[in-house]
């Protein structure tokens, strides 16, 4: 599983958790979706000099 993966496991719990209704839960999801999409695109190119800990 992609370490990823447990984030965008998080973030759908929660929503499912704030959210009653089915549209709100979506609206609100596909904007958190489109936000990280839209990081993803244009932080192509983003470099970092900082080392992971290892």
């Amino acid at each position: 599983m992609a370490p990823q993966l447990a984030g965008l496991y998080a973030i759908s719990l929660g929503l499912s958790g704030v959210f009653e209704k089915d549209h709100e839960l979506l609206q609100h999801g596909l904007m958190i979706h489109d936000a990280l999409y839209a990081w993803c695109q244009h932080g192509q190119d983003e470099t970092h000099r900082r080392l992971p800990a290892v």
